[in-house]
């Protein structure tokens, strides 16, 4: 835990119409449209032995009170051209000026499934969510395992690509995406994976890979492929590494430790958690880790944390987000140490990260 990487993480909604005027004649966003926009900012403080815990309420309110001005406004009259990359860069730098703190990484979704987060140094991360009905079955599984019968997923499929906003050659937009997945959808849609050439053993980590390896001629800048085998798991690749990821919700009651009368009194959540790990391949099983093990293992930390008051647990020294956060990653990583972080949401899209080491790209949360 010492080196440890702490980020909060605040988000909001707006609803606002535009008209993107840079885009080809007959395009239909063109025309003067609308759109229910999520923004967030994930910030990180340079001095952690200062932090209260709680530091994600603060960037959730000043994004809040940033994003009120674009709430049902005819965004042309206050940026130019308000693509997605030039909303997200306009947030940035609203939401840096109010806060004096390093904004890492500022977010912004047009719609749950398209959208492009803004890095400190101007880098670009474009990505596009897609979905795909197909059957499958893990063939070097144990006999009695789950996964060896035939069974089916709804898979969606992110693909993120990095550019450069001051970069024409690189640009990468949602139609391109949509584009180059095109093909690959009429390969997988609707089939049987283990049917087609070279996904023998379709697991969420060789199937990512086997998608990237697709797209990567017709988009050199590529930068990850995220593949969701249900809505709260999935693999990553970045053309290097595997990573994997496994949600959990748990309904618990809180008391912070905090002078705020609304935080501070006993209310509660539905909290998000999402374990990150990193490990290496499985060449046999073509997993990083089973999903299945995975929750296993993590079952009784879960026992510890669900439909309990999480401020009684005497074992959590500080009763606040971050404290709990910190305290979930010490104990889970005693029992998965392939756990290279966690995220840790009090609200949608709202919370603490903890990191000690790359554990994937920013990935959106909202599906609504």
């Amino acid at each position: 835990m010492k080196n440890i990487n702490i980020q909060f993480i605040g988000s909001s909604r707006f609803e606002a119409a535009r008209s993107v005027e840079i885009l080809p004649k007959g395009h239909k966003s063109r025309n003067l449209h609308g759109h229910s926009f999520w923004a967030s900012i994930i910030s990180q403080s340079k001095d952690n032995y200062s932090l209260l815990g709680t530091e994600h309420t603060k960037l959730k309110k000043t994004l809040e009170n940033v994003t009120e001005h674009l709430d049902y406004a005819h965004l042309n009259r206050i940026i130019k051209i308000p693509t997605d990359a030039n909303l997200a860069k306009w947030v940035k730098d609203e939401c840096k000026s109010l806060l004096q703190k390093n904004i890492q990484i500022t977010g912004l979704q047009s719609t749950k499934d398209q959208g492009v987060h803004l890095g400190s140094d101007d880098n670009l991360h474009v990505w596009k969510r897609f979905q795909f009905e197909a059957a499958h079955k893990l063939p070097n599984v144990e006999k009695d395992h789950k996964c060896g019968r035939m069974h089916g997923h709804s898979f969606r499929v992110i693909i993120h690509a990095s550019v450069h906003l001051k970069s024409q050659n690189l640009l990468a937009d949602y139609e391109q995406l949509s584009k180059i997945w095109m093909p690959i959808d009429n390969l997988l849609n609707y089939s049987c994976l283990n049917e087609i050439q070279g996904l023998s053993n379709p697991t969420s980590e060789l199937l990512a890979k086997w998608i990237w390896e697709k797209i990567l001629p017709n988009l050199p800048c590529v930068s990850c492929v995220s593949v969701y085998e249900t809505e709260s798991c999935g693999a990553h690749f970045d053309g290097k590494k595997f990573k994997i990821w496994k949600d959990f919700t748990i309904d618990s009651a809180i008391k912070f430790d905090s002078p705020d009368v609304k935080i501070g009194s006993l209310h509660g959540h539905t909290f998000l958690l999402r374990l990150n790990l990193s490990s290496s391949l499985n060449k046999v099983m073509g997993w990083t880790k089973d999903f299945g093990d995975v929750k296993e293992l993590f079952r009784p930390i879960f026992n510890l944390l669900d439909h309990h008051p999480l401020h009684e647990n005497i074992d959590i020294e500080n009763k606040s987000l971050l404290g709990i956060a910190k305290w979930i990653l010490k104990n889970t990583q005693t029992v998965l140490p392939e756990v290279s972080g966690i995220e840790f949401y009090e609200t949608e899209g709202s919370g603490v990260i903890l990191k000690n080491n790359f554990v994937g790209p920013a990935m959106p949360l909202t599906q609504k």
